[in-house]
C-alpha cells in the first residue's frame, strides 16, 4: 500500500498535471490521485497501530474494561486535550465516566454531546454484527504522551441515566472556569482573545503583556492571470473585511476548551474579464456581485499557547485572491519560513532591479507549515496544514498575508504564438466549499526553531487513538516511547524500513545556524548504527550505548542513521 501511495503522490508531481497546461480532467485525476495517497497512508497507520495494540500488555486491566489508546507520532513529548469520541455499550447505560492514566490519575473530561448509535463491527469469523452503543463526544486533558510513543488511558462508568426518561435530564456541572467566561471573550493561562464586530480577533500574550490587534481579516482583490503568475486586472477593486459586520457566536465552550464563530458576508463582482496580449478586450472586475461567505472558527484550549484557526469559505466568485492578514506591529526585516530540511531566511523588502524597482504581483513567496516574524524582544509566528505562499508588508509593522486560494481562467499556452483559451474549463475558479487549518503563536524572546517547529507540528501530526477492551497479555508496556531525541531543534524527517533490507532509517536536520549534538535513545535493541546518505548507503560507524547514539548535524545538515536490529 505504501508503494502504491507514492506511486500516486509522483504521478502527481509533474509541473503540468496540477498547473500550467492543465485541463479539468487531469487537474481532476491529479486531485483523486492523492486523495487515494492520503486513504492508503490513513489504512498504513491504522493496520499499525493495531499490530502495536496487539503487543500491548492490558492484562491489568478487566476484559470489560474500555480503553483508549493515544498515540504520538511526532519526536516530541506532548501534552495536549484532544477531542475523542467513545462509544460505550447501550446496555451499561453510561452518562458520565471518568478517564483515567496508567499511574491512576484523573485526565479531566469536558462533554459535548451523547448520541444513541448502531454501529457495523467486522467479525474474522462471521458476517458483520451491530453494536449497539452511545456515543460521547468530548474532550479529553490527556496529560503528557511520551515522543514516537503511546499511552493507554481507562474509561470507568461514574454515572448511569434512564435510557426511556424523556425529562429532566441530568444538568451538567461547573467550577465556574469556562475558557470564555464572558460574551465573545476566550481566555487561558498564556493567552486572552477577544473577537471583534468585523471577526477579527484581538490577542493579548500574558507572557510578555503584548497586544495584537485585527488579526485574520480577509483581503479580496482580483485576479486575472493563470496558473503561472497572478495579475490583477487594469480597474481593479480590492475589498477587505475590516469594515464588514460578523454575525458571532460561541460554538463550544467548557473548562478544556471553548470556540467562537465568526460569520462575514462580503458581496464580491462575480466575475473579472481577462485583457488577452495586454491591449485586447476589458480588463476589471464585473459590476455583478455575488454572495460570499467566510466563516472563521477561533479555537482556545487549557494551557496552550496558540489560537487554532478554521475558516471555511463557500467560494462562489471568479478572477479573484483572497488573502488572510495579520498585522503583527513587529519592526522586523527579515521573516523566517519552513522550508526542504531548512527555515529560509528572506528579507521583507522586496528584491529590486538595477533601478531600484521591484515587481508587485511578484512579492509572494513560499513556506512548508509555518511563517515566522521576529524582533529582538518578541515574535509571532503563524503555522498551517494547507497553506503554502505568504507575503509580508510593511517592516516597521511586517503584516502578513497567507494566500488562501487563486481563482483564475484557465489558458494553456504551449507557445507565445499558439494559445488555448477554454471559458467552459470551470475547475480553476474553485467555485467550491474549501477549509483551511491555520494558527496564531504568539511568543517572548527570540526566534528559537525548536519551539515553532513543534507547534507546526502538533497542527500537522494531530495525536490519534483507538478505543479498545482490556485483558489480553502482551510484551509492551501500558505506555512506552520507541524514540527519544535530546534536542528538540533537530527535526525528525522519517523513521522507516530501509529500502534495500531489513534495516532501519532514521533521517534527520538541523535547521538551526549553529551545529546541534543530540543524544537519540531507542526502545529498540538495535545492535549496530551507521551514518549514511540519502541513498542509504552505509558510511560509518556510530556507537551504540544503552540503546543511545549521539550524533552531530552542522548548520542545515540532513543527517541519515542505518540501523540493525539484534534479530535482523
Amino acid at each position: 500500500m505504501l508503494d502504491l501511495a507514492w506511486k500516486y503522490i509522483l504521478d502527481a508531481h509533474p509541473h503540468d498535471s496540477i498547473n500550467g497546461v492543465t485541463q479539468d480532467k487531469t487537474a481532476d485525476d491529479t486531485e483523486n490521485r492523492l486523495r487515494q495517497a492520503i486513504e492508503l497512508g490513513e489504512v498504513v497507520v491504522d493496520k499499525q497501530a493495531g499490530e502495536i495494540i496487539k503487543m500491548i500488555d492490558f492484562s491489568s486491566y478487566e476484559k470489560t474494561d474500555d480503553l483508549l489508546v493515544v498515540f504520538n507520532s511526532t519526536a516530541y513529548e506532548r501534552s495536549e486535550i484532544i477531542k475523542v469520541c467513545i462509544d460505550t455499550n447501550a446496555d451499561t447505560n453510561t452518562w458520565e465516566f471518568e478517564i483515567t492514566d496508567c499511574g491512576g490519575e484523573k485526565c479531566p473530561v469536558q462533554s459535548v454531546s451523547k448520541e444513541e448509535k448502531c454501529s457495523v463491527v467486522h467479525d474474522l469469523d462471521g458476517r458483520p454484527w451491530p453494536k449497539y452503543s452511545d456515543r460521547h463526544i468530548c474532550h479529553v486533558e490527556i496529560g503528557k504522551i511520551p515522543s514516537f510513543g503511546y499511552k493507554t488511558l481507562k474509561i470507568t462508568k461514574t454515572k448511569p441515566f434512564k435510557r426511556n426518561h424523556y425529562y429532566w435530564v441530568e444538568m451538567r456541572k461547573s467550577l465556574g472556569m469556562d475558557i470564555c467566561s464572558s460574551d465573545n471573550v476566550l481566555e487561558n493561562e498564556f493567552l486572552k482573545l477577544e473577537v471583534n464586530s468585523n471577526g477579527t480577533i484581538d490577542l493579548f500574550n500574558k507572557q510578555n503583556n503584548t497586544m495584537l490587534k485585527e488579526l485574520n481579516y480577509f483581503e479580496d482583490t482580483g485576479d486575472t492571470g493563470n496558473y503561472w503568475a497572478y495579475y490583477p486586472p487594469y480597474s481593479n477593486k480590492t475589498y477587505t473585511t475590516k469594515t464588514v459586520n460578523a454575525n458571532v457566536w460561541l460554538e463550544d465552550n467548557g473548562p478544556l476548551s471553548a470556540t467562537i464563530a465568526a460569520e462575514i458576508t462580503l458581496m464580491l463582482p462575480a466575475y473579472a474579464r481577462e485583457v488577452m496580449c495586454g491591449v485586447k478586450g476589458q480588463s476589471s472586475r464585473s459590476s455583478e456581485l455575488a454572495e460570499q461567505k467566510i466563516t472563521s472558527y477561533y479555537t482556545l484550549q487549557k494551557g496552550s499557547k496558540r489560537v487554532g484557526i478554521k475558516t471555511v469559505i463557500n467560494n462562489k466568485t471568479q478572477n479573484h485572491r483572497m488573502r488572510a492578514v495579520f498585522p503583527t506591529n513587529i519592526n522586523a526585516s527579515v521573516a523566517n519560513a519552513s522550508g526542504h530540511f531548512t527555515v529560509d531566511n528572506r528579507n521583507i523588502s522586496p528584491v529590486c532591479d538595477s533601478e531600484g524597482k521591484h515587481w508587485p504581483e511578484m512579492n509572494t513567496l513560499p513556506m512548508q507549515h509555518f511563517i515566522n516574524i521576529n524582533d529582538e524582544k518578541n515574535g509571532m509566528a503563524i503555522v498551517s496544514n494547507s497553506l503554502t505562499e505568504y507575503e509580508v508588508k510593511n517592516i516597521c509593522e511586517s503584516t502578513v498575508y497567507l494566500t488562501l486560494f487563486r481563482a483564475m481562467g484557465n489558458l494553456i499556452v504551449t507557445s507565445w504564438e499558439c494559445v488555448g483559451v477554454f471559458p467552459e474549463q470551470k475547475g480553476s475558479q474553485l467555485l467550491r466549499e474549501m477549509t483551511f487549518e491555520y494558527g496564531i503563536y504568539p511568543y517572548e524572546g527570540s526566534f528559537q526553531i525548536g519551539d515553532v517547529y513543534e507547534q507546526a507540528e502538533q497542527l500537522n501530526v494531530p495525536l490519534s487513538y483507538y478505543q479498545v477492551i482490556g485483558g489480553a497479555s502482551g510484551s509492551l508496556a501500558p505506555e512506552n516511547s520507541f524514540l527519544e531525541i535530546e534536542d528538540k531543534r533537530l527535526i525528525l524527517s522519517a523513521f522507516k524500513k530501509s529500502e534495500d533490507d531489513d534495516s532501519y532509517i532514521l533521517r534527520l536536520f538541523n535547521p538551526e545556524k549553529t551545529e546541534i549534538n543530540s543524544k537519540i535513545k531507542f526502545e529498540m535493541p538495535f545492535m549496530r548504527a551507521q551514518y549514511s546518505n540519502l541513498n542509504e548507503t552505509s558510511e560509518k560507524e556510530i556507537q551504540i550505548k544503552d540503546k543511545t547514539v549521539s550524533v552531530s548535524s552542522k548548520s542545515n545538515q540532513i543527517i541519515t542513521i542505518k540501523l540493525d536490529s539484534a534479530d535482523a
